[in-house]
This record gives C-alpha cells, sequence and structure tokens, in this order.
C-alpha cells in the first residue's frame, strides 16, 4: 500500500542518507508494540516505495518476561500485515535474568535480531534522540572514556537506527498523525530501570529548563565523533552546478553543502550560518519557496527538490524567450533536456524555465504559475504563462502526452 510523504519522512531519508551513502538495501525491521518501530515499519515502506531499499520484512522478539508481551506483539503483527509485509516471531528461551536484567535482554533481543538476518539484509533499530542521550548519560556515569560521551551508534556492522536524528515527542506527533495504534511498554514507566529512571525523573525538568538540549547534545556529539575520527564519513550526495553568480544544489540537501555554497558566495566572512541555514533546510523541506536571506548579501529560491543560492545581483536579464521556437516535446525528452542542461552549465540561463501556450488547441492541459519572488520581471513580461520546468515535471503524469513548450535557455538539443 502507498505510504504519504510527510517533512517528517524526508527529514529522516536526508539523515540516513547523507550518513551511510543512501545505497539501496534490504531491510529487516525489528519490530516491538511500541511507537518508535511502529513508525519505523511505516518508514521503511515509504522507504521502499522511494526505491531507497529494495525489500522490507519485520522480525518481533517475544521474551516471556511478563504479561501483556503477546498484546503488543499482536499489534506489531497486525501493522505488518496491514502494509502487506512479511512477519516473523523469535522467542527468547532460558531462565528470566535477574542480575542486570534491562542488559541482558537487551543483548538476547540484538542477537535473535540479528541472527535472524539474510546475507543481503541488515537490521533497522528505532531508537531516537532521546534513547541516545539517556545511554550516553550513562555511559559517563560508568566510563571515563571520552567516547562514552557518543551515545548510541547510527550504524554498527549490520544495524542501523534511521531516527537517531529526531525525538521521541516528534516521533509520537507523527505517529499521532498517521493514526497508527500502538501499545507502552509499561517498563517505560516504571523506575526499575535505569533508562527509565532518567525519563521519568530527570528528562521532564531538563526539557522544561534546557527545551534545546537534544539538538545541543547531537551537535556535540557529531563534533566529538569527527575529533576522535569515528564520525561515519558523509558521502556527498547533494549534486551542484556552478557559475560566478549563483550555485544550483539538488539532490540529497545538507546542511554541509548549503553552507559550502553561501561561502563560496558571500561577500563577508561573517555571519550566523549556524543558525540560518538548518532553518532554511526546513523551510524548503516543508514546500516554501522563499526567497530566503542569507548571510553575506546571498539568498535562496526552492524550487521543488532544487535550492539555487545565489548572490544578490544574479537575476533573469540572461533569459533570452525568444533564443527558441516551441515545439512539441514528450515528457521524456523534456527531462533529458533539463538534465543535459545543467550538466553542460547553462544555469546563468535560468534552465528552470520554459514557457507554453496555455491554449493552442487544448494541447497543453496546464495552468500558469503565479508570480514568483525569483523572477517577477519575467512572468510579468511574457505574453504567455511561464511554468519552472521541476512544477512542470510534477504535473506532466501522463509521459505518452506531447506538450508545446518554448524552453527559456540556449539549447542545441
Amino acid at each position: 500500500m502507498a505510504i504519504t510523504h510527510s517533512r517528517f519522512f524526508r527529514h529522516v531519508q536526508s539523515f540516513w542518507r547523507s550518513h551511510t551513502g543512501g545505497k539501496p538495501r534490504a531491510v529487516v525491521v525489528g519490530i516491538s508494540g511500541g511507537v518508535d518501530s511502529r513508525l519505523l515499519l511505516e518508514f521503511a515502506v515509504w522507504s521502499l516505495e522511494q526505491g531507497d531499499i529494495t525489500e522490507v520484512r519485520a522480525v518481533s522478539v517475544h521474551h516471556h518476561t511478563r504479561l501483556g508481551q503477546s498484546e503488543e506483539l499482536a499489534i506489531a503483527e497486525a501493522a505488518a500485515l496491514r502494509l502487506e509485509l512479511s512477519y516473523t516471531t523469535l522467542h527468547r528461551t532460558g531462565e528470566i535474568p535477574t542480575a542486570n536484567a534491562e542488559e541482558e535482554l537487551r543483548k538476547a533481543r540484538i542477537a535473535l535480531l540479528t541472527g535472524a538476518l539474510q546475507p543481503n539484509e541488515e537490521l533497522w533499530l528505532g531508537h531516537h534522540l532521546d534513547d541516545s542521550w539517556e545511554w550516553a548519560q550513562l555511559q559517563q556515569a560508568r566510563s571515563s572514556e571520552v567516547i562514552s560521551g557518543l551515545g548510541i551508534p547510527l550504524k554498527n556492522d549490520r544495524i542501523l537506527r534511521p531516527f537517531l536524528c529526531v525525538s521521541r515527542e516528534q516521533i509520537v506527533r507523527e505517529a499521532t498523525t498517521r493514526k497508527l495504534a500502538w501499545l507502552e511498554d509499561p517498563t517505560n514507566l516504571g523506575q526499575d530501570y535505569a533508562r527509565a529512571h532518567f525519563r521519568q525523573k530527570i528528562q521532564p525538568g531538563l526539557r522544561v529548563a534546557h527545551p534545546q538540549y537534544l539538538k545541543h547534545y547531537a551537535r556535540r556529539s557529531q563534533r566529538l565523533a569527527e575529533d576522535l575520527g569515528v564520525a561515519l564519513k558523509k558521502k556527498s550526495l547533494t549534486h551542484r552546478h556552478q557559475t560566478s553568480e549563483a550555485i544550483l544544489l539538488s539532490g540529497v540537501l545538507t546542511e554541509s553543502a548549503l553552507v559550502d555554497a553561501v561561502k563560496t558566495l558571500s561577500v563577508t566572512t561573517r555571519g550566523t550560518l549556524n543558525q540560518e541555514v538548518p532553518k532554511v533546510l526546513r523551510a524548503h523541506a516543508a514546500g516554501k519557496k522563499g526567497p530566503f536571506d542569507l548571510s553575506g548579501g546571498v539568498r535562496a529560491v526552492g524550487y521543488g527538490e532544487w535550492l539555487l543560492v545565489m548572490r544578490e545581483n544574479f537575476q533573469a536579464h540572461d533569459v533570452l524567450p525568444s533564443q527558441n521556437p516551441a515545439t512539441a516535446w514528450t515528457r521524456e525528452q523534456f527531462k533529458t533536456l533539463v538534465d543535459e542542461s545543467l550538466e553542460q552549465g547553462l544555469l546563468q540561463h535560468a534552465p528552470f524555465w520554459v514557457s507554453f501556450d496555455p491554449d493552442q488547441k487544448h494541447r497543453n492541459v496546464l495552468v500558469a504559475s503565479g508570480r514568483d519572488p525569483l523572477w517577477p520581471s519575467l512572468t510579468g513580461q511574457r505574453a504567455v504563462p511561464v511554468i519552472h520546468a521541476q512544477k512542470l515535471l510534477q504535473r506532466w503524469t501522463d509521459p505518452q502526452q506531447v506538450l508545446w513548450l518554448q524552453p527559456l535557455w540556449p539549447t542545441s538539443l
């Protein structure tokens, strides 16, 4: 079944892609009846539909340590079946541990789950920022090693935790919006385990006094990992097309890519990019176009999956609308034109834009785009509507439909 996208899912997708390379893989989701793994399963199916992974199946572990576990796993099984996924329950055997029970049960669960992996599969677990922060506090209390403050690793051999970029509060909000069903593990509400004590006694007051503590923890841990040489190598998944006045970013948009683009174009070395850049990326992920003002006389405008970063003097005066006549295009031909024009470095000629006659005896079933924040003069001067290529491709759903279009940038194709 189709899973709807969201800003939350796009944020998690960008996070794990940028840290792991985003290579498609087969995934086993370790699922319980809780909200974390329940939403993770939904995200995994969405990732499958996006082509980010090749297969998904769900596996649970029944510890047989308390009443209610069977009901929780029934929720997990129902979710997997609703998503048309293979589901398996593994059973822990042996005595219930009495000493260091939390750690022993955790090890048993990981051993069972990893033991069930096929050679081409990796395991996804639903740990989030709150879990990692709690783990880091406990480890720092137990060890004097600097590395103990890093928290739970995003990737550990064949185990991946995509939700380490979001908090439990964000997960619950997203799951509620999607109207998912889940059951809380009652051990999370007690104080028998050390991490539960953190959740019940320490975190609530800390959240009120310092609401940004998880954000600070995440950034501090990333910098510490880099300093210690244990950070995952971020593979560059952001595509960059550059001229002297503007830089076009596409693909997976990361903070480092946008910071580098702004510094390249900025007229000053001063600014507050560490505050500006995350806001711009969040707004862009939410579908806002801008323009967004950045340090050093730089601004950015979003177009679908693209983000154009430019100096103040970058305008549409380079566009020569009369250069190409309107001709017939199929969707595949037009997409090839856009891709090849980007590769040829034709950004300075605004390769977003195409004009069309909205009537043409009903050959173009489109509507005119509204005034655009970057190109007001262009949309105001043209006698026929102008639309940017990404929006055109989104509306052009029929691959057999032929449209008469006039690309507003030089091309010999």
